[in-house]
Protein backbone atom coordinates (compact mmCIF):
# COMPACT_ATOMS: atom_id res chain seq x y z
CA UNK A 1 0.00 0.00 0.00
CA UNK A 2 2.91 2.33 0.74
CA UNK A 3 3.83 2.91 -2.91
CA UNK A 4 0.47 1.94 -4.43
CA UNK A 5 -1.66 4.85 -3.23
CA UNK A 6 1.04 7.35 -2.22
CA UNK A 7 4.11 8.71 -3.97
CA UNK A 8 7.04 6.56 -2.88
CA UNK A 9 9.44 9.48 -2.35
CA UNK A 10 7.10 11.25 0.10
CA UNK A 11 6.09 8.05 1.86
CA UNK A 12 9.67 6.94 2.51
CA UNK A 13 10.47 10.38 3.94
CA UNK A 14 7.45 10.23 6.23
CA UNK A 15 8.25 6.70 7.42
CA UNK A 16 11.89 7.56 8.11
CA UNK A 17 10.91 10.48 10.32
CA UNK A 18 8.24 8.45 12.15
CA UNK A 19 10.53 5.46 12.70
CA UNK A 20 13.26 7.73 14.06
CA UNK A 21 10.84 9.35 16.53
CA UNK A 22 9.53 5.95 17.62
CA UNK A 23 13.04 4.63 18.19
CA UNK A 24 14.03 7.63 20.31
CA UNK A 25 10.80 7.33 22.27
CA UNK A 26 11.43 3.63 22.87
CA UNK A 27 14.91 4.36 24.21
CA UNK A 28 13.56 7.02 26.56
CA UNK A 29 11.09 4.47 27.95
CA UNK A 30 13.54 1.56 28.19
CA UNK A 31 12.99 1.44 31.96
CA UNK A 32 9.46 0.16 31.28
CA UNK A 33 9.98 -3.19 29.47
CA UNK A 34 6.43 -3.56 28.16
CA UNK A 35 6.37 -0.06 26.65
CA UNK A 36 9.86 -0.48 25.24
CA UNK A 37 9.06 -3.77 23.51
CA UNK A 38 5.72 -2.45 22.22
CA UNK A 39 7.25 0.73 20.80
CA UNK A 40 10.14 -1.19 19.28
CA UNK A 41 7.67 -3.56 17.62
CA UNK A 42 5.75 -0.61 16.16
CA UNK A 43 9.05 0.91 15.04
CA UNK A 44 9.90 -2.25 13.09
CA UNK A 45 6.47 -2.21 11.43
CA UNK A 46 6.94 1.42 10.39
CA UNK A 47 10.54 1.01 9.26
CA UNK A 48 10.14 -2.25 7.32
CA UNK A 49 8.32 -0.71 4.29
CA UNK A 50 11.23 1.69 3.69
CA UNK A 51 13.34 -1.22 2.41
CA UNK A 52 10.85 -2.01 -0.35
CA UNK A 53 10.22 1.68 -1.07
CA UNK A 54 13.92 2.31 -1.61
CA UNK A 55 13.96 -0.51 -4.17
CA UNK A 56 10.80 0.85 -5.84
CA UNK A 57 12.28 4.33 -6.21
CA UNK A 58 15.53 2.98 -7.60
CA UNK A 59 13.78 0.65 -10.05
CA UNK A 60 11.50 3.45 -11.26
CA UNK A 61 14.36 5.79 -12.17
CA UNK A 62 17.15 3.45 -13.29
CA UNK A 63 17.08 2.50 -16.96
CA UNK A 64 19.47 -0.47 -17.00
CA UNK A 65 18.39 -2.14 -13.75
CA UNK A 66 20.47 -5.30 -14.13
CA UNK A 67 23.64 -3.25 -14.54
CA UNK A 68 23.17 -0.29 -12.20
CA UNK A 69 20.90 -1.49 -9.38
CA UNK A 70 23.60 -3.69 -7.76
CA UNK A 71 25.92 -0.67 -7.78
CA UNK A 72 23.25 1.45 -6.11
CA UNK A 73 22.58 -1.32 -3.60
CA UNK A 74 26.25 -1.32 -2.61
CA UNK A 75 25.72 2.16 -1.15
CA UNK A 76 23.47 0.72 1.55
CA UNK A 77 26.03 -1.90 2.48
CA UNK A 78 28.82 0.67 2.62
CA UNK A 79 26.65 2.73 4.95
CA UNK A 80 26.14 -0.36 7.14
CA UNK A 81 29.93 -0.88 7.35
CA UNK A 82 30.50 2.78 8.22
CA UNK A 83 27.84 2.72 10.95
CA UNK A 84 29.23 -0.49 12.46
CA UNK A 85 32.73 0.97 12.48
CA UNK A 86 31.54 4.12 14.24
CA UNK A 87 29.71 2.08 16.89
CA UNK A 88 32.81 -0.02 17.51
CA UNK A 89 35.07 3.04 17.72
CA UNK A 90 32.71 4.46 20.35
CA UNK A 91 32.66 1.04 22.11
CA UNK A 92 28.90 1.43 22.31
CA UNK A 93 27.74 -2.08 21.41
CA UNK A 94 26.29 -2.70 24.88
CA UNK A 95 24.75 0.76 25.35
CA UNK A 96 21.72 2.61 24.00
CA UNK A 97 23.95 4.85 21.87
CA UNK A 98 23.37 2.92 18.60
CA UNK A 99 19.60 3.38 19.00
CA UNK A 100 19.99 7.10 19.63
CA UNK A 101 22.30 7.55 16.64
CA UNK A 102 19.95 5.52 14.45
CA UNK A 103 16.92 7.54 15.54
CA UNK A 104 18.58 10.90 14.88
CA UNK A 105 20.02 9.80 11.53
CA UNK A 106 16.63 8.41 10.50
CA UNK A 107 14.87 11.72 11.22
CA UNK A 108 17.51 13.79 9.44
CA UNK A 109 17.53 11.41 6.46
CA UNK A 110 13.75 11.57 6.17
CA UNK A 111 13.85 15.38 6.04
CA UNK A 112 16.60 15.35 3.42
CA UNK A 113 14.84 12.70 1.33
CA UNK A 114 11.70 14.84 1.21
CA UNK A 115 13.59 17.49 -0.78
CA UNK A 116 16.05 15.50 -2.90
CA UNK A 117 14.33 12.27 -3.96
CA UNK A 118 12.77 12.26 -7.44
CA UNK A 119 9.01 12.17 -7.71
CA UNK A 120 7.80 8.58 -7.94
CA UNK A 121 4.04 8.42 -8.66
CA UNK A 122 1.90 5.77 -6.96
CA UNK A 123 1.40 2.57 -8.92
CA UNK A 124 -2.39 2.72 -8.52
CA UNK A 125 -2.77 6.36 -9.53
CA UNK A 126 -6.23 7.20 -10.90
CA UNK A 127 -7.59 3.83 -9.74
CA UNK A 128 -10.28 3.22 -7.13
CA UNK A 129 -9.36 2.22 -3.60
CA UNK A 130 -9.76 -1.52 -3.01
CA UNK A 131 -9.19 -3.33 0.27
CA UNK A 132 -8.19 -6.48 -1.63
CA UNK A 133 -5.26 -4.57 -3.08
CA UNK A 134 -4.33 -3.15 0.32
CA UNK A 135 -4.32 -6.53 2.05
CA UNK A 136 -2.71 -8.20 -0.96
CA UNK A 137 -5.31 -10.95 -1.35
CA UNK A 138 -4.88 -11.22 -5.11
CA UNK A 139 -1.12 -11.63 -4.79
CA UNK A 140 -1.67 -15.10 -3.33
CA UNK A 141 -2.97 -16.21 -6.72
CA UNK A 142 0.66 -16.35 -7.84
CA UNK A 143 1.16 -19.30 -5.50
CA UNK A 144 -1.15 -21.39 -7.67
CA UNK A 145 0.48 -20.64 -11.02
CA UNK A 146 1.75 -23.97 -12.32
CA UNK A 147 5.40 -24.15 -13.25
CA UNK A 148 6.26 -20.77 -11.70
CA UNK A 149 7.99 -22.19 -8.63
CA UNK A 150 6.67 -19.23 -6.66
CA UNK A 151 5.76 -21.39 -3.66
CA UNK A 152 9.30 -22.70 -3.45
CA UNK A 153 10.66 -19.17 -3.84
CA UNK A 154 8.52 -17.74 -1.02
CA UNK A 155 9.26 -20.64 1.32
CA UNK A 156 13.00 -20.42 0.66
CA UNK A 157 13.06 -16.66 1.20
CA UNK A 158 11.15 -17.11 4.47
CA UNK A 159 13.75 -19.46 5.94
CA UNK A 160 16.70 -17.52 4.51
CA UNK A 161 15.41 -14.30 6.06
CA UNK A 162 14.85 -16.10 9.35
CA UNK A 163 18.47 -17.24 9.39
CA UNK A 164 19.69 -13.74 8.63
CA UNK A 165 17.61 -12.25 11.45
CA UNK A 166 18.79 -14.84 13.97
CA UNK A 167 22.40 -14.22 12.96
CA UNK A 168 22.07 -10.46 13.39
CA UNK A 169 20.50 -10.92 16.84
CA UNK A 170 22.66 -13.62 18.37
CA UNK A 171 26.04 -13.37 16.64
CA UNK A 172 27.10 -10.35 18.76
CA UNK A 173 26.31 -12.33 21.93
CA UNK A 174 28.43 -15.23 20.69
CA UNK A 175 31.34 -12.98 19.76
CA UNK A 176 31.15 -11.25 23.13
CA UNK A 177 31.13 -14.57 24.99
CA UNK A 178 34.17 -15.60 22.94
CA UNK A 179 36.03 -12.62 24.34
CA UNK A 180 35.91 -10.42 21.25
CA UNK A 181 35.42 -6.70 21.68
CA UNK A 182 33.98 -4.28 19.12
CA UNK A 183 31.66 -6.94 17.74
CA UNK A 184 29.95 -4.51 15.35
CA UNK A 185 33.19 -4.05 13.43
CA UNK A 186 33.79 -7.81 13.33
CA UNK A 187 30.31 -8.41 11.93
CA UNK A 188 30.85 -5.79 9.23
CA UNK A 189 33.35 -8.19 7.63
CA UNK A 190 30.29 -9.97 6.26
CA UNK A 191 29.14 -6.71 4.66
CA UNK A 192 32.58 -6.24 3.09
CA UNK A 193 32.23 -9.61 1.37
CA UNK A 194 28.69 -8.58 0.37
CA UNK A 195 30.07 -5.51 -1.40
CA UNK A 196 32.49 -7.66 -3.37
CA UNK A 197 29.75 -10.11 -4.37
CA UNK A 198 27.31 -7.39 -5.44
CA UNK A 199 30.03 -5.71 -7.47
CA UNK A 200 30.42 -8.97 -9.37
CA UNK A 201 26.69 -9.51 -9.99
CA UNK A 202 26.57 -7.51 -13.27
CA UNK A 203 29.40 -9.66 -14.62
CA UNK A 204 27.90 -12.90 -13.31
CA UNK A 205 24.55 -12.03 -14.92
CA UNK A 206 26.27 -12.19 -18.28
CA UNK A 207 27.34 -15.77 -17.60
CA UNK A 208 24.54 -17.21 -15.43
CA UNK A 209 20.78 -16.72 -15.26
CA UNK A 210 19.02 -15.32 -12.19
CA UNK A 211 17.84 -18.72 -10.93
CA UNK A 212 21.40 -20.06 -10.94
CA UNK A 213 22.74 -17.03 -9.09
CA UNK A 214 20.02 -17.33 -6.45
CA UNK A 215 20.84 -21.01 -6.02
CA UNK A 216 24.51 -20.16 -5.45
CA UNK A 217 23.45 -17.52 -2.90
CA UNK A 218 21.23 -19.94 -0.98
CA UNK A 219 23.96 -22.59 -0.94
CA UNK A 220 26.38 -20.05 0.48
CA UNK A 221 23.87 -19.27 3.25
CA UNK A 222 23.67 -22.97 4.13
CA UNK A 223 27.45 -23.34 4.17
CA UNK A 224 27.97 -20.17 6.20
CA UNK A 225 25.37 -20.99 8.84
CA UNK A 226 26.51 -24.60 8.99
CA UNK A 227 30.06 -23.51 9.70
CA UNK A 228 28.87 -20.97 12.24
CA UNK A 229 26.69 -23.56 14.01
CA UNK A 230 29.57 -26.03 14.05
CA UNK A 231 31.84 -23.50 15.73
CA UNK A 232 29.18 -22.73 18.34
CA UNK A 233 28.71 -26.45 19.03
CA UNK A 234 32.46 -27.00 19.41
CA UNK A 235 32.75 -24.05 21.76
CA UNK A 236 29.80 -25.28 23.83
CA UNK A 237 31.34 -28.76 24.14
CA UNK A 238 34.70 -27.25 25.09
CA UNK A 239 33.10 -25.07 27.77
CA UNK A 240 31.13 -28.03 29.16
CA UNK A 241 34.24 -30.20 29.33
CA UNK A 242 36.19 -27.39 30.97
CA UNK A 243 33.47 -26.92 33.59
CA UNK A 244 33.45 -30.63 34.36
CA UNK A 245 37.24 -30.72 34.67
CA UNK A 246 37.14 -27.85 37.11
CA UNK A 247 34.36 -29.48 39.11
CA UNK A 248 36.28 -32.76 39.24
CA UNK A 249 39.45 -30.96 40.34
CA UNK A 250 37.53 -29.06 43.03
CA UNK A 251 35.99 -32.34 44.25
CA UNK A 252 39.41 -33.81 44.74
Amino acid sequence: MADRYFSANKMISFLFVCSGLLLLLAVSLSSVPLLFVSLFFIYKLVYAPTLGLANSIAMAHVENREKFFPIIRIGGTVGWIFAATVISLLKAETTATPFIISGVVSIVSGIIFFFILPYTPPAAKNSTFNWRDVVGVDSFKALNVEGSGFKVFITTCFFATMLSTLYDQYAPLYFHSAGLERTAAYMSIGQISEVLVMALIPLLCLRFNLKTLMTFGLLSIVICNGEFSGNIFKRSVHQECDCRRRAFAAGK
